[in-house]
């Protein structure tokens, strides 16, 4: 998500700083490991079924390997624009 600086995220809000929730699946063919990352401006946390598996503020980051089952898997990211 990229939303220039004084501008709003959305034709609904004033321009300055928000608060964005992404709820989804992550669908996999096999249970294994697999790794996120998160390249962010702002504060943004990733949580995986449920667990916080990734956080990150101004930067670029990767999670652990985190254990994933076979099929879909629920995601969630939070962000806090700067």
């Amino acid at each position: 998500m990229y939303v220039p600086e004084g501008m709003p995220a959305s034709p609904f809000l004033k321009p300055g700083p928000f608060v964005a929730k992404f709820n989804g699946y992550v669908k996999t063919p096999l249970r294994s490991d697999y790794q996120f990352q998160i390249a962010v401006k702002g504060i943004a946390s990733l949580r995986v079924n449920g667990k916080v598996v990734l956080g990150a503020e101004n930067e670029t980051k990767e999670s652990e390997p985190v254990e994933l089952a076979r099929g879909f898997n629920k995601i969630e990211i939070n962000y806090t624009s700067p």
